[in-house]
This record gives C-alpha cells, structure tokens and sequence, in this order.
C-alpha cells in the first residue's frame, strides 16, 4: 500500500475495459460450449476404451462428474467473492502469491493457445472428414468420399490458420453480436447430441454390427470387420476381464473429468458477469448437470450398442489399422448405423458446430486471461486498447498469432505441448489449494462467501475449504496420471516432465522479468506491490 499516504487509494490499476452484460442464460451457454458437449460426447468414448478396456463408462463418468462437481463448487464460490477477470489467476494470486498465480495461469493459458492450435486440425480431421465419408457413403457419393479424403490430406494446415483469423474477427465484433452468435449456434449445435441419442436408442447390437460390416465392406473389401477389429486388438495385448472393471473405472477418473473440462470457464470472464453471486455457480451446476445427462444417456447406451470388446478395440490403433479404417469417433460409428443420410447429414453438421465452438471459446478465455496480466501490470498497456465495439483486439491478436505459430509447428516440425492436462491440472490444484487457505490468507474475501460455502458440515472445517482440499487430492492424481500414462500426457513421462519444466522456467523468466520493471513503478510512486496483489481487481 502508500507507505506514507494512507487516505489515496493503493495503485490506479488499469481497469479491464468489460462490462457487466452476461446473463445466467449467457454464464450456462458459455460453460457448456466451454467443455464442449459434442466434441467431448463424439471424441472420449475410443479414448476411455483404449486407456481402460475393461472400465464401466458410466463409473468413468460419473467419477468425473463427482470431480467436477466439488471443482465446481469452487470455482463458482471463489467466482462470487473475486467477481473478476481472469478466473484462477485471480484466485490463486489473491489467496496463495502472485508469482504462483501467475505461473499456474500461464501454464494453462499455453495449453489454451495450444489446444486451440490442435482443435482446429480436429474440425477438418475428426468432424469434418467423417461426416463427408459417412454421408458420401449413404448417398452413394464416391466423389464426395474421396473429396473427404483430400480435405483431411491436404486442407488441415491452411484451413486451421483460415479458421483461426476467422475466429479473430468474429470476436471483434462486440457480444450483442457474439450473444446472438452463441444462442444460435448453441441451439443448433443441440441437435447432434440429440439425434446420436435418438439413433442408437432406435438400433439394436445386431443392426449395428451388420451395419458396420457393411460399410467396411463396401469401402476397403474387407469381411467381418467387427470381429476383425477385436480380434486384432486382443493379439495386440488388449485383455479382457470383467474382474478389473472398478480399478479400471477408477484409472480412468482423469478422462472422465476431462470430459468436463471447460464447464468453469465462465470465471475467466467474471468482469462480465450479472450478479456474479449466484450466475456464476447456477451457470456452472446446470452445465455440468446437462453434461452429465448426455454422457450417460448416450455413452451408456453407445456401449451397449457396440459392445464392451468392440469399445475397447475401437481405442487400439493397430486394430484399426489392419482394416485401414481411420476415424473411431461416436459421431463416425454412429453415422454408420444411421441408414437414413439426412438424419445423418443434421446429426453430423451438430456435431461439426461443437468442434468448430471449441477454439472460439478457448480464444475468449485466453484473451481475458491476458487482459488480468496487463491490468496487474505484466504486460504492456497497449494489450487493453479496444475497437469501438468494446472487443480488446490487440489481445485477442495476440492470442490468434500464438495459437497460428502452433498451427505452424505442430504441422511442420511435428510439434507435441506433452504433459498439457497436468499444465491444466496444476491450475486446478492451486485454486484448490487456495480454497484450503484462504481464511488466513483473504479472511475478508472468506467472510463474502455463502454460507453454504462457509458452514463446517464435517465441524471441523469450512465446506470451501473441505471442498478445495477432496479437489486438491484429485487434481494430484489427474497430475500423475497425466505425466506417467502416455495415453494422457502424449508422450513419455521423460517427455512430460521436461516440457513441464520448460513451461514453467519460460514463465518465471518472464515474470521476473516484468516484476523488476514494476520494481521501478513501486520506487517512485512510493507504493508496496505485495499488498497491491492482495486487492481483489474491480473490473
């Protein structure tokens, strides 16, 4: 604070430029495209079944959602009481230390960018391509099966930069025009989740599996492919016991939260938030509770459908190889079993809208995330300059030109972000942690909390602090995993940890870095940075 001037206020922080303008209808629609409930429905179930064979997807989900509820809670509550831009930077720098904040949000906001850079290779690979293939095949298109072909071969590197300067402009556009933007798309994305549980509710095992080797016959000539598939995946060590079902289930916790993951991101624009107080973890809860819903009402009946071995097999790359089949989404398979092409073509093009929803909402949240940096004075204050429809573009280009770089590496020199969920997890972990902490360390920002949030329904502790410590022990396990199971990580535990540490060591030169800049500041406007770090932003 002023060392010598009490009655002036701490530090003429910049402010974040957003207004208050989201809704709780706004909060629940940019929550449920953060974990985007189609691509998270569409890609999990091959992941879930190749890490876990034997694994009930319905315990995988519902640990995940157990998980998710208590990491909700959390940051809905933190969300209330730090109403501000920047999600778990603020949280962690305001309850634990700056310099941790930092680091966990610049780790994560690398992911972001990174994952964005991935998921835009994900709308022409893994929803765009099998669509067309699916389709084509239905309406007896060869050319608009082999077309499929040469967009995934040849378009997914310009095509992702062409998407993501796409994405940039559209979010200059100002969030009247973004607001009817989302309600549209979110309405239409809608149908896809829709029209795969309809389907595989009016499908039988028997219809499936003719179907499916009917397909495969008519596109690579082969025979009894279903039966192909497990059997491949069974000589390649894929094991099936029924008595390995829970410990299998409870291994794959990881994927089942990360079947969430985007459900919080609202807190990230907690500038923007109506009566954050309760939109926040209303907008929260009823994402996670529409997630949950669709997961087991279709995954469940997804693996019913296909069966268990066949689930498994679909995850095991050799299986899939030896027919030369190239796609195991649920959208693809399920695709294959609908026998009527405009009840496909309208399920795939759902489903499309949420791989394409994906980087648009991780653009958001980056933007926001470097927005808190330069209002704590990180960054220089050019990052806040705005276009007249209030949208902060030099951010947000900033974030595009990072996310177009990793377009760049990952399709030219092969470039993998290994151990990613543990850079997330490792935010999560700290918010959990500073949950633990915070009466000592932000007794004032304890007291604003619910009561619900502070009663001691254990009489030992707060609910927010029980709450961050069950998160805490989770996120430990999501981080280990993450960092020893390849399958997670992307690479070898070697691998995860060095790109890791490189993360990180990037992160704490930079701060150091900016941190002796503001040194200057706090010489000669004669005021105490740590106790500045300690104010909760007003956005």
């Amino acid at each position: 604070m002023y060392k010598n001037q009490i009655n002036k206020p701490l530090f003429d922080r910049h402010k974040s430029g957003y207004t208050r303008e989201f809704n709780p209808l706004d909060v629940f629609i940019f929550n449920v495209m953060g974990f985007s409930l189609g691509l998270a429905l569409s890609t999990n179930p091959p992941f879930i079944g190749g890490f876990a064979p034997n694994s009930n997807i319905l315990i995988v989900i519902g640990l995940g959602a157990v998980l998710a509820f208590l990491n909700g809670l959390v940051y809905g509550w933190f969300g209330a009481i730090m109403p501000s831009t920047g999600g778990d930077f603020v949280f962690v720098t305001r309850s634990i230390s700056h310099r941790i904040g930092f680091l966990t949000s610049w780790g994560f906001t690398l992911t972001q960018i990174y994952g964005m850079a991935t998921n835009i290779g994900w709308i022409i690979s893994m929803a765009v391509t099998p669509s067309l293939t699916t389709i084509g095949y239905l309406f007896d298109n060869k050319e608009l099966i082999n077309w499929a072909k040469e967009v995934s071969e040849n378009f997914v590197f310009l095509g992702s930069i062409v998407i993501m300067l796409l994405y940039w402009l559209i979010s200059t556009l100002g969030f009247s025009l973004n607001r009817v933007f989302a309600i549209i798309i979110f309405l239409l994305g809608m149908i896809g989740p829709f029209l795969i549980g309809w389907i595989l509710y009016n499908t039988t095992h028997n219809e499936f599996v003719t179907n499916f080797d009917k397909f495969i016959l008519n596109q690579y000539g082969i025979k009894d492919a279903y039966n192909l598939i497990i059997q491949t995946a069974k000589d390649g060590g894929m094991q099936m016991n029924a008595n390995n079902t829970i410990s299998e289930s409870f291994r794959a916790l990881p994927i089942g939260f990360l079947c969430f993951l985007g459900f919080t991101y609202s807190v990230y624009a907690g500038g923007e938030i109506e009566k954050p107080e309760k939109s926040q973890i209303q907008g929260i809860l009823f994402a996670l509770l529409l997630g949950l819903l669709t997961f087991i009402i279709c995954m469940g009946k997804y693996v019913n459908i296909i069966g268990q071995e066949f689930h498994a097999a679909l995850g095991n790359s050799t299986a899939l190889e030896k027919i030369g089949l190239h796609f195991n989404s649920m959208n693809f398979i399920v695709g294959i079993i609908s026998e009527n092409p405009m009840l496909n073509l309208f399920m795939q093009i759902g489903i499309t809208i949420w791989f394409l929803l994906v980087p648009f909402i991780m653009l958001q949240v980056c933007t926001r995330n470097i927005i808190a940096w330069t209002c704590d004075g990180l960054l220089p204050n050019s990052f806040l300059k705005r276009t007249n429809t209030n949208s902060p573009y030099i951010a947000s280009l900033a974030v595009t030109l990072l996310a177009i770089a990793f377009i760049v590496a990952i399709n030219l020199i092969g470039l993998s972000l290994v151990g990613a969920v543990a850079l997330v997890a490792v935010a999560y972990l700290f918010t959990s942690i500073g949950a633990m902490i915070l009466p000592d360390r932000n007794p004032i920002a304890f007291a604003k909390l619910p009561l619900s949030a502070k009663n001691k329904l254990t009489g030992i502790t707060s609910n927010f602090q029980l709450t961050g410590f069950i998160c805490a022990l989770g996120f430990l396990w999501i981080i280990y995993a993450s960092i020893v199971y390849p399958e997670i990580s992307g690479g070898s535990t070697y691998r995860a940890i060095f790109m890791i540490l490189a993360v990180y060591i990037s992160g704490l030169l930079f701060y150091e870095w900016r941190r002796k800049l503001l040194k200057n500041l706090e010489t000669k406007a004669n005021i105490d940075l740590e106790q500045l770090f300690k104010e909760i932003p007003e956005d």
